[in-house]
């Protein structure tokens, strides 16, 4: 993508993509219906994973939105997600 789609959340639990050089939505994901706090690509921007306030982390693909992995185990609201 070549830094062109940003990815971006809400409280209401949507995540978008968006092209940054066509000013147009990409992509639109419902991950709620709790709050989405943090959002990150992959470094191959190929997966992005969400922290989300029910305490999951859920990481989806970014190409369809189909749901890759729901990470459980947090047992308050998942603040923060980053790829390594």
């Amino acid at each position: 993508t070549d830094g062109d789609v940003i990815v971006s959340c809400d409280a209401d639990g949507m995540v978008k993509l968006w092209d940054v050089r066509m000013v147009a939505e990409i992509l639109s994901v419902d991950c709620g219906p709790h709050p989405a706090n943090k959002v990150a690509f992959d470094r191959a921007s190929e997966t992005v994973a969400v922290a989300s306030d029910d305490g999951t982390v859920k990481c989806f693909n970014a190409a369809d939105g189909d749901m890759v992995a729901e990470l459980r185990g947090h047992e308050d609201a998942v603040q923060g997600v980053l790829f390594d």
